[in-house]
């Protein structure tokens, strides 16, 4: 799940950096989806912007989902090893 959203988080970058500068060998990527480049260039630099909010709150996801795996993903083994000789000697 967290390569995800580092993929997420790079793709949106990339998005940003292609709208807030345009003319840049970045504005190729949009021969791929014309259509969706129209629409977003109509909004103006916001969006640029937005993108890179969006990217950076994947990131941090991303980091996240690393450090602190979901309930149920984490190893369950070392938990148990030390659970049980807390406090015994």
């Amino acid at each position: 799940m967290g390569i995800f959203l580092f993929f997420g988080a790079s793709m949106a970058s990339l998005a940003a950096t292609a709208l807030l500068w345009r003319g840049t060998a970045l504005d190729r990527l949009w021969t791929l989806n014309p259509t969706a480049y129209k629409q977003l260039a109509s909004l103006g630099r916001i969006v640029g912007i937005l993108f890179l909010v969006f990217g950076t709150a994947l990131i941090t996801a991303g980091i996240g989902w690393f450090r602190h795996p979901p309930l149920g993903m984490e190893s369950s083994g070392r938990d148990h090893l030390h659970a049980g000789s807390r406090g015994r000697r």
